[in-house]
């Protein structure tokens, strides 16, 4: 699996950031030369959540939108550690 997360950098997938207010205030683009790695073993693992959220049917966490093949979810971020590779 550390080798599938580690072929996205480089690749021409993005996470887009939206506020409360629905707009789209942020994103990170995996082909970007400045991404780290940990924010892409990161951006990897909140998507292994919301998949693991859709297959346990707790509708209303996460948004599918099916015409733009996307997926999006709220999240808050909260630090109490050091970040360490999965």
């Amino acid at each position: 699996m550390a080798e599938q997360i580690t072929a996205l950098k480089g690749n021409n997938a993005g996470v887009l950031f939206q506020n409360a207010d629905r707009n789209i205030n942020m994103g990170v683009w995996f082909d970007d030369p400045d991404i780290e790695i940990e924010d892409i073993y990161w951006f990897n693992y909140l998507a292994l959540e919301m998949g693991n959220t859709l297959l346990e049917n707790q509708n209303g966490l996460i948004s599918v939108d099916r015409e733009y093949n996307t997926k999006s979810c709220y999240v808050e971020l909260h630090r109490k550690s050091e970040l360490n590779l999965i």
